[in-house]
């Protein structure tokens, strides 16, 4: 016997990953300014400019940030509505979002040499932690929000 999709509540999710985009946008430029612009500036010292932060490059970054949010609140809910509201859902949400993300980035951009592998192991967990985080941040919105999963209602037991 199957069950219906869960309708999908758009506005709730729309306004769980705008919120969930500042913490993405606070957590990147963190970790680029304490991590990854000092290292990739002494590794790429002979390009001019690199690693900088201007004007034309904030807008790129924030889209950036913004596809992100979307793509970890998108899914959250769709874990959730498979295994349920559940930090293990939040858990396999934020590992794929990181894999698909930044795993598939820094793989490539080392790949390439332009940037280092040990940069790159450094980057790597920093940002797991940041779409963990992400994740259990958009369970708890939605869950606030009664969107969460129309498996589970109440996410606070799991």
């Amino acid at each position: 016997m199957s069950r219906a999709p869960a309708a999908i509540p758009w506005a709730q999710l729309f306004v769980t990953a705008m919120i969930v985009n500042v913490y993405v946008q606070l957590s990147e430029l963190v970790r680029y300014l304490a991590v990854v612009q000092p290292r990739l500036q002494t590794e790429l010292s002979m390009i001019e400019g690199v690693g900088r932060i201007d004007t034309t490059i904030f807008p790129i970054w924030g889209l950036w940030g913004t596809l992100l949010s979307i793509t970890i609140v998108a899914i959250y809910w769709l874990c959730a509505n498979v295994t349920g509201a559940t930090i293990g859902s939040a858990a396999a949400a934020g590992t794929l979002s990181w894999a698909m993300s930044f795993v598939i980035l820094w793989v490539g951009i080392a790949n390439m040499e332009i940037t280092s592998w040990n940069l790159a192991a450094i980057a790597l967990p920093l940002a797991l932690v940041e779409t963990l985080t992400a994740s259990l941040l958009a369970r708890w919105l939605l869950a606030r929000r009664g969107a969460a999963s129309a498996r589970t209602a109440n996410v606070t037991d799991r």
